[in-house]
């Protein structure tokens, strides 16, 4: 025969599962959703970062990598980054990557930077 006490310790349980299915499974959808974000890449040009200390580099010093997509997936995988700038002319193993947090994000005000790339993920508008 079971107690009250039981049923109410598995009620508990019961519920402390589902909570943490939830949060898992919210985890996922959060992590695919900033991994599937979308971009515009400028050619030749940057956004200033607006801010006055002029540098909104997220990862100080830079990342080295071997193509503009591979510096897309680092601000994929960086918290807070909503832009990056990739040098295409970089020979070498020095960084070629930068990602940041641009804010304000103006598109309109990017600038000539010759032999740059500089792609921003575009904010879904309701």
């Amino acid at each position: 025969m079971s107690t009250p006490e039981g049923r109410g310790t598995a009620t508990l349980i019961g519920l402390g599962m589902i909570v943490v299915i939830a949060a898992v499974f919210i985890g996922i959808y959060l992590y695919f959703k900033k991994k599937n974000s979308t971009y515009t890449t400028l050619k030749d040009q940057q956004i200033p970062c607006g801010n006055l200390s002029g540098s909104c580099d997220l990862v100080q010093g830079g990342v080295h990598v071997t193509s503009d997509q591979q510096c897309q997936s680092v601000c994929d995988t960086t918290s807070e980054c909503n832009g990056w700038l990739y040098d295409r002319l970089s020979n070498g193993s020095g960084p070629n990557c930068w990602v940041k947090y641009v804010s304000p994000l103006v598109p309109s005000s990017a600038e000539s930077l010759p032999g740059w790339d500089m792609g921003y993920k575009i904010t879904a508008t309701s």
